[in-house]
């Protein structure tokens, strides 16, 4: 489990985080969600150690990651962040970066760390990418190679920063499958997602944030229940039980008042 407890964080000595508390667990998928500039990605920098806290601390276990190294630290928690180079290297190369955590120097690749990156390759979707230079793929191929690096890093807690971006909607979907598939092998996924549809259908749990503070963490049926998306995004939830049985959500404009 990780935990964040009492966190004030931000830039430039302008709190974006407010003393913010949340714990995150195994075998769980958690979304958040809220609106643009509410600190989602600034939690998740924290959470990564990528951020030193104004205040409050990051546990693991119920225990203070502050004595621990960064490479340590990095066999623990893995972060696919919302912006990444494009190196001239192969798909099969970058992937094994996620390996670096466990490698002495001179870094030389063991039987293990390139299994683990195959079977994350595979479980991506870009095994057949192996050989092939990252400059020469599409956003969304990018994006998935880059997730891949992550799970190689086969940490017990997955940081996913919108992992979405540019994926079409059937990658969406996978992805949404994929981080459930994680969840049960017991790992800790959190996710920043912007299409609250995927997030309420994959969640396990749901944490909404405004400015800088937990709005509320449930369920998606307690979320969407009690309203606090209206409140937040102001808009309107509606949901339907689709032909498949599943349930989908739909949202609209507060007010009906023509757009200028």
């Amino acid at each position: 489990m990780i935990q964040l407890s009492h966190i004030t964080a931000g830039y430039g000595g302008e709190p974006v985080l407010r003393d913010l508390s949340i714990s995150f667990q195994p075998g769980q998928v958690t979304v958040l969600v809220g609106p643009n500039g509410c600190g989602k990605s600034t939690l998740l920098r924290v959470g990564a150690r990528l951020m030193e806290p104004q205040e409050g601390e990051i546990l693991l276990d119920g225990n203070s990651v502050r004595a621990m190294s960064h490479k340590e630290f990095a066999r623990h928690v893995a972060l696919l962040p919302q912006s990444r180079p494009t190196p001239e290297i192969t798909v099969g190369a970058l992937v094994l970066h996620g390996r670096f955590p466990y490698l002495s120097y001179p870094r030389r690749y063991g039987v293990k760390d390139r299994e683990a990156a195959r079977r994350a390759m595979e479980l991506v979707g870009v095994a057949d990418l192996d050989q092939v230079p990252l400059s020469r793929l599409s956003g969304g191929q990018r994006q998935k190679v880059y997730l891949a690096m992550a799970v190689a890093q086969d940490t017990p807690v997955l940081l996913l920063d919108e992992p979405t971006t540019y994926l079409d909607i059937s990658h969406q979907l996978e992805l949404g499958h994929m981080a459930q598939l994680l969840a049960h092998q017991g790992k800790t996924v959190v996710m920043v997602l912007h299409d609250l549809n995927l997030a309420l259908s994959c969640a396990d749990q749901v944490a909404v944030m405004l400015d800088g503070q937990l709005q509320q963490t449930g369920t998606p049926e307690e979320i969407f229940s009690s309203g606090v998306l209206e409140r937040c995004f102001q808009v309107r939830v509606h949901r339907a039980a689709i032909e498949t049985g599943e349930i989908q959500y739909l949202f609209t404009r507060q007010t009906s008042a023509p757009l200028k």
